[in-house]
């Protein structure tokens, strides 16, 4: 991905993710906090581009997690 703001934008929504994932944040407090949802679907499509071009599964899969529940 060439856009560095999309790649800002992924880290970010992954950090929140694994966050969540470990209970360390609340995924109500992130939802009202945060458009997960609307993230994802914008982000969506690079972040499964990117999982495709690096053959890593794992990548960004806590963020998907966290939009798609």
């Amino acid at each position: 991905m060439e856009s560095a703001a999309v790649r800002k934008l992924l880290m970010f929504c992954e950090s929140i993710g694994t966050l969540t994932k470990h209970d360390l944040l609340s995924v109500q407090l992130v939802n009202d906090w945060l458009w997960i949802d609307g993230l994802w679907a914008r982000l969506g499509p690079a972040a499964l581009k990117l999982r495709e071009r690096y053959d890593e599964a794992a990548l960004y899969e806590n963020f998907e997690r966290l939009a798609t529940g």
